[in-house]
């Protein structure tokens, strides 16, 4: 479902204020790229992900994604709106999903429904 950017900025900083793992896929004209991190902050404009407060991984901004909001449309979906069919695997590994779209690519996020075991 479509939502309005003050809904989805809303809904960014609450993921960053709970410290929520995040599986970020970019994909543009056939390029796909993934990253496992945390919101890491919104910074003129521009989303940050980035692995910096991971343990396990550390690769400090390294390991990092960054994507410009201007003029972008935002989707937001958890298992209640996927296809009946998907409706189960989709609950099983994320808790919801959430789409932006721009000129530059769309990225997806995937609240992942896991414990802190990351940081």
């Amino acid at each position: 479902m479509e939502i309005n950017r003050s809904d989805a900025i809303t809904l960014l900083y609450g993921w960053l204020s709970e410290n929520r793992a995040i599986q970020a896929v970019y994909t543009r004209d056939g390029v796909k790229a993934s990253i496992l991190g945390f919101i890491d902050s919104f910074v003129d404009g521009t989303l940050k992900i980035s692995a910096t407060r991971m343990k396990r991984l550390p690769v400090g901004d390294a390991y990092q994604l960054c994507f410009p909001l201007a003029g972008a449309k935002f989707e937001y979906e958890d298992e209640r709106e996927a296809p009946p069919e998907l409706r189960e695997a989709i609950a099983r590994r994320f808790e919801s999903l959430f789409w932006i779209h721009s000129s530059g690519g769309s990225l997806v996020l995937a609240l992942l429904d896991v414990e802190d075991k990351f940081s």
